[in-house]
């Protein structure tokens, strides 16, 4: 999450809340100095795409987060669907936590468009906790060069062989 904002967010970013752990990542914006806002709904609700379309129309927003499946709620987003509504603005960077979702149901990471998807194994991977994993754009991959505050360990540039 942390590294993810770190090195997409340059004017502000756009975090989904539907849940405990998609409101953990507005909080982990805002530590991380990023401009950030919410798109809150109910805990129990889905982020539904026309919401995410109203927002980011307003041309503020260079990143969105969102949580697939909200485990503190059992919430599924509509993945597919909010993808669609992301193809109508590719500067903004697309970032999926789907750590209770990625090999529970099938999402094609490069045919929706994410930009950074992201996953830990304690949950759909039926794993001991402790290891993440994740799937990056090529231009998730360059974007980090224009934007500062990268951190040192979170520097996805300096992983690419980059000072």
């Amino acid at each position: 999450m942390e590294a993810s904002v770190r090195n997409l967010v340059a004017k502000k970013v756009l975090n989904c809340c539907c849940g405990a752990f998609s409101d953990k990542w507005f909080d982990v914006s805002k530590r991380c100095g990023k401009q950030a806002e919410e798109l809150k709904v109910e805990w129990g609700q889905p982020i539904l795409p026309e919401m995410i379309d109203a927002r980011l129309k307003t041309g503020q927003f260079d990143a969105l987060t969102l949580v697939h499946n909200e485990t503190s709620t059992g919430v599924m987003n509509p993945l597919p669907e909010i993808a669609q509504v992301m193809k109508k603005y590719p500067d903004v960077m697309f970032v999926v936590d789907c750590v209770s979702s990625m090999t529970a149901v099938k999402i094609d990471t490069d045919a929706l468009g994410i930009d950074v998807l992201l996953a830990g194994v304690q949950k759909a991977w039926a794993m001991p906790p402790g290891l993440a994993v994740f799937a990056v754009s090529e231009r998730a991959l360059k974007k980090p060069r224009r934007i500062s505050g990268r951190g040192y360990y979170f520097d996805s540039s300096r992983v690419q062989g980059e000072p």
